[in-house]
This record gives C-alpha cells, sequence and structure tokens, in this order.
C-alpha cells in the first residue's frame, strides 16, 4: 500500500503549480494528499481522486451551496480511481468531501471561466 502513495504522490507532483505562475495564490494548489487518497486537478479541468485498498468503504459527494450534485458509496477492497469533468458544471464553487473511515476531507473547488477556464482546489 505503501507503494501505491508513493506512485500517487510522485504522479500528483508532476502536475504541482508552477511557482512563477501569479494566477494561482499560495492558499491554492492543484493536488492533495494523505496516507488514504490522493486528490487532483488536471489543466484539462478533470477531477482525480485515487484511494488505495482498504477494508470498508469511501463515502464521495461532489456539492455546491445549492445541495449534492453526487453522491456515491464505494468499497475500497480493490482501491479506487474516480475522475469528474469539471468542464462540464458552470462557474462558481463546489466542494468535494471523501470520508474514509474516521477520516474526512473537504477540499474548495473553484471553477471560473475567463478566456479560458481556471480550476483551482483549495
Amino acid at each position: 500500500m505503501n507503494t501505491f502513495f508513493a506512485l500517487a504522490l510522485a504522479c500528483t507532483l508532476s502536475t504541482a503549480p508552477n511557482t512563477d505562475d501569479k494566477t494561482l495564490s499560495r492558499e491554492t494548489t492543484t493536488y492533495v494528499v494523505t496516507n488514504k487518497m490522493a486528490i487532483w486537478l488536471t489543466e484539462a479541468g478533470k477531477l482525480k481522486l485515487s484511494v488505495g485498498q482498504h477494508d470498508g468503504s469511501a463515502v464521495i459527494k461532489l456539492f455546491d451551496h445549492k445541495g449534492t450534485l453526487y453522491t456515491n458509496r464505494v468499497g475500497l477492497r480493490k482501491g479506487i480511481h474516480q475522475t469528474f469533468d469539471l468542464t462540464q458544471i458552470t462557474e462558481g464553487t463546489y466542494h468535494i468531501e471523501v470520508t474514509i473511515g474516521d477520516e474526512v476531507v473537504v477540499k474548495t473547488i473553484r471553477v471560473e471561466r475567463h478566456q479560458s477556464p481556471v480550476f483551482r482546489l483549495g
């Protein structure tokens, strides 16, 4: 399982923001890694979630101020890899919440439309 997280970390670091990029604040990142999961944004506007093998299940929720857009409980016996296409949702602030056992990770996603879309994970 440690190999999985080392690989997930390596993959997410390869998508880390350029420190010279002035569009991202210091509080904003394109990836989150815990000892149970990795969440990252691609430049193409895809939100990726990867969870290693665990006993039990995970609950995944994607929501905004109006309510839940997506919720799912998934078994983790084989781990999971899930992709959300953020290019299909309107501009605004969204949240992803992933619960695995007693660990709950909630991250804010800001979708901004300029000349080209901007996706931020905070």
